[in-house]
């Protein structure tokens, strides 16, 4: 389930990037074979379908307001089960998303940058929770106009 998992996430991202529609029917049907499993298996990891309902959602939908709905949604589903680096992912996916739309123009830049600002803050947290130092360190470096310097000021 975890590798149908990510399959999903990557054909989700190799559609937002290339708009190659092979990579939405992937991602789309490897979505609906993870939901036959947790449903056949149990709901431990549920939340994961709901990080990728949100992720694809992201990839069709127009509606930013729906988009943050969604993505808000998987997050709390992740946390509440108690997956904090699922929780993180959701929010870094949900940030990416919304700094693409930004620079494609589909967000305005005020409501797009907040988002990102309030999701990429959310999975530094999470990761950092989770002990992840790498990836906060990454996500500081990477986002560092949003996050500003923080732990990985020193490695620079």
């Amino acid at each position: 389930s975890l590798s149908c998992f990510f399959v999903t996430l990557a054909s989700v991202n190799l559609y937002l990037k290339t708009k190659q529609k092979r990579w939405k029917v992937k991602a789309t049907k490897v979505m609906k074979a993870l939901k036959r499993l947790y449903k056949a298996k149990g709901t431990t990891s549920w939340h994961r379908c709901t990080i990728m309902e949100a992720h694809l959602g992201a990839a069709t939908v127009k509606d930013h307001r729906k988009i943050q709905a969604a993505y808000d949604h998987a997050i709390v589903a992740a946390t509440r089960s108690g997956y904090l680096h699922d929780a993180a992912l959701c929010a870094q996916l949900a940030a990416e998303v919304f700094l693409d739309m930004i620079e494609k123009g589909t967000v305005p830049k005020g409501n797009g940058g907040m988002l990102a600002n309030q999701y990429l803050h959310y999975a530094r947290d999470k990761y950092l929770e989770w002990g992840a130092i790498g990836l906060v360190n990454h996500l500081e470096r990477k986002y560092r106009s949003y996050l500003g310097p923080g732990l990985s000021k020193d490695k620079e």
